[in-house]
């Protein structure tokens, strides 16, 4: 699952507005429409502190990469 489709997923199944999930990232609601769409800035700072706000593990979003 990329990271857009889980903010997204998280989003609805929170019953979450973006404007709701924004606020809880420190972002506003058009750089989450963006990080939504896959477009735009995508920083891991902001992606760390959603998840530790949250309390969901960030390897859920970027799940380790298979070893050659």
């Amino acid at each position: 699952m990329t990271t857009n489709h889980f903010l997204v997923d998280y989003r609805m199944q929170n019953q979450l507005t973006q404007h709701d999930l924004a606020s809880q990232i420190g972002i506003n609601s058009a750089v989450l429409s963006r990080l939504e769409r896959n477009i735009g800035n995508r920083t891991v700072r902001r992606i760390l502190i959603w998840c530790e706000t949250n309390k969901i593990n960030p390897s859920d979003i970027f799940p380790p990469e298979a070893s050659a």
